[in-house]
């Protein structure tokens, strides 16, 4: 689960990742298209009022593009730490396994000496009760 979420994320980071770089092309594209329609404009008689129009576009654009950038920055940031709390989460899992594992394997290994035990312990009483079935007959034999 905690490497589907993790693969989920990388995905996710991949994706704010090419929306930047769209987002940077076009920037550019519009910037150029500004700077074309600017030149365009200097030819005309008004070109100084056309010129503070477009720069103020430019400026709101870049302002527009910049908070655009900050945000997917923040949010490529905080999918970062995402990855890697899941990272560190998957990594004390796997420890949690690897000592459920040994310690399941401990268990394992206790259990067959138990049963050794238990067998030994089985074959005594076996052999006691032998023992004292033979005594009794014994008993009984010189009772009589």
């Amino acid at each position: 689960k905690v490497e589907r979420e993790r693969d989920a994320l990388c995905v996710e980071v991949t994706r704010l990742q090419n929306d930047f770089h769209s987002s940077e092309k076009t920037h550019q594209d519009k910037e150029q298209e500004l700077v074309n329609q600017i030149a365009a404009l200097k030819k005309d008689d008004e070109i100084e009022n056309l010129y503070r129009d477009l720069l103020g576009k430019m400026q709101d654009k870049e302002i527009h593009h910049s908070s655009n950038v900050h945000s997917m920055r923040k949010d490529f940031d905080l999918l970062k730490k995402e990855i890697k709390s899941l990272t560190e989460d998957k990594d004390k899992l796997t420890i949690v396994h690897k000592n459920i594992v040994a310690e399941n394997e401990f268990l394992v290994e206790e259990k067959g000496r138990l049963a050794l035990a238990n067998e030994c312990i089985f074959a005594e009483k076996s052999s006691l009760a032998e023992n004292v079935a033979c005594l009794e007959r014994k008993l009984t034999e010189k009772d009589n």
